[in-house]
């Protein structure tokens, strides 16, 4: 529970903040999604933790609370935990455990997308 909490305040609601006032809302977040993967300190987690760093500033700027950030972070955590140390995938190759961490964030994006429908108007704006 610290570890998000404490991430989440320094990444999202400090950096990403300053960042969008400076630089603007899509270019925070991605810088702060770049630096929170760089903080993670190796590849695997910092593929999966650069997706993860964009998605959560996205979750953050959208439900315009920090503590939606610090829920989706925490439950993202315990899921890796889970997957890593329970069923294993820890010991398995690189290539796995990068596909892996890609297929945990295409599902935990999926579930954002469906608890936040206005978030997908959002990214369709984008595009």
């Amino acid at each position: 529970l610290i570890a998000p909490f404490s991430e989440e305040i320094l990444f999202r609601g400090i950096l990403y903040g300053r960042a969008r006032k400076t630089l603007g809302r899509n270019a925070a977040v991605f810088f702060s999604g770049i630096l929170f993967a760089v903080y993670h300190g190796n590849v695997v987690q910092g593929i999966y933790a650069l997706s993860m760093g964009i998605l959560l500033a996205c979750i953050y700027e959208k439900a315009g609370s920090i503590w939606a950030a610090v829920i989706f972070h925490g439950v993202g955590n315990v899921a890796v935990f889970l997957a890593i140390d329970r069923l294993g995938l820890g010991n398995v190759s690189l290539l796995l455990r990068i596909f892996a961490c890609v297929a945990l964030l295409a599902a935990a994006a999926g579930c954002v997308l469906e608890y936040f429908p206005q978030l997908r108007l959002w990214f369709k704006a984008k595009a």
